[in-house]
């Protein structure tokens, strides 16, 4: 069997050289980190912390919490790194804290060469790599996932902590990506009991509490305040959206635009983050209309058609019957 080395200094360096490169010393890259930019600019400069807001408009793809990290690293770290770097530091420190939960899950549950294994094979995905480094609410959500699972490999022995270090991971993972991001350690915290005898146990069922209340408390507070905040949209209660409110919302965000170009104080990563985030959510609004303005010009084109027709065999009638009376003339 082949053995992995455990020296902890030669894989203390491994996880700097993958996670340190690439999160400083550039501009925004484009899309995903220049929306996730544009967002902690939008909380830092407008206070808007609640709700993730992107041009002047909620942006409900994302929950806020990976963005109050890169807020908080943001002023943290503002007198050495520029804004838009401090932001990313936020994608550095979740991928840490992902990479740790790891090694304790797969150390807890089979051993410590295990746990390093499953850390190498968690670096060994090229997918990752280039996300790792962009501000992503996906990686901390990565992060509260992971946190779940070692609270559930943790339950067979300790499993008053490991309860609220469920709960504590499930809190981040919803809060970073919605509903969706907690489905998976849920359903396995439910099942393990009916797979394993380890997890079925009085204990393990009573560790399951505090992280309900966990999620109850923190979930359901940001969803309170967040409903109240948004308007409505928070639940996916959109309000409903005319031409004429499409056309308000372009305008809007053509504003955000100009504000973020000419702006003085800002810094100049956040002004292009701003102004990326910006360019890109106008070309998706203007995506989303597209099939309705092509839908509207069928049916006008057809409309047109029918009328034609209609025109057509109006003058067929009318020659007739002026050849009819002339004839009976």
């Amino acid at each position: 069997m082949t053995t992995l080395p455990r020296a902890p200094v030669l894989l203390a360096l491994l996880l700097l050289a993958y996670l340190l490169p690439g999160l400083v010393g550039h501009d925004p890259w484009k899309t995903e980190d220049a929306i996730g930019i544009g967002i902690v600019h939008q909380m830092l400069e407008h206070g808007r912390w609640i709700v993730p807001y992107l041009a002047g408009e909620a942006y409900l793809e994302d929950g806020p919490f990976h963005y109050w990290i890169a807020a908080l690293t943001t002023k943290l770290f503002g007198l050495a790194l520029a804004p838009h770097d401090g932001a990313r530091l936020a994608s550095g420190v979740m991928m840490a804290a992902m990479l740790a939960f790891v090694h304790l899950a797969g150390r807890e549950l089979y051993g410590r060469t295990e746990g390093i294994g499953a850390v190498l094979t968690l670096l060994g995905c090229l997918g990752l790599l280039v996300h790792a480094h962009e501000t992503l609410g996906d990686i901390s959500m990565l992060a509260g996932q992971a946190l779940a699972w070692y609270g559930i490999a943790l339950a067979t022995r300790r499993p008053h902590r490991a309860g609220w270090l469920l709960g504590a991971g499930l809190v981040v993972a919803a809060l970073s990506k919605g509903v969706p991001a907690v489905v998976a350690p849920v359903t396995v915290a439910l099942a393990a009991p009916l797979v394993s005898s380890a997890w079925r146990r009085r204990e393990y069922l009573m560790s399951l509490i505090p992280a309900l209340l966990m999620i109850l408390v923190f979930c359901g507070g940001w969803l309170a305040l967040a409903e109240s905040r948004s308007g409505g949209l928070a639940l996916g209660r959109t309000p409903p959206h005319s031409r004429a409110g499409h056309a308000r919302a372009y305008r809007r965000r053509r504003r955000h635009l100009c504000g973020a170009a000419v702006s003085e104080r800002p810094a100049r990563g956040l002004r292009v983050a701003a102004a990326s985030a910006a360019c890109a959510s106008c070309r998706g609004r203007r995506a989303e209309l597209a099939p309705r303005r092509r839908q509207r010009a069928r049916m006008v084109r057809r409309h047109e058609r029918r009328i034609t027709r209609r025109a057509h065999v109006a003058g067929l009638v009318r020659d007739d019957d002026g050849i009819s009376a002339d004839h009976r003339a």
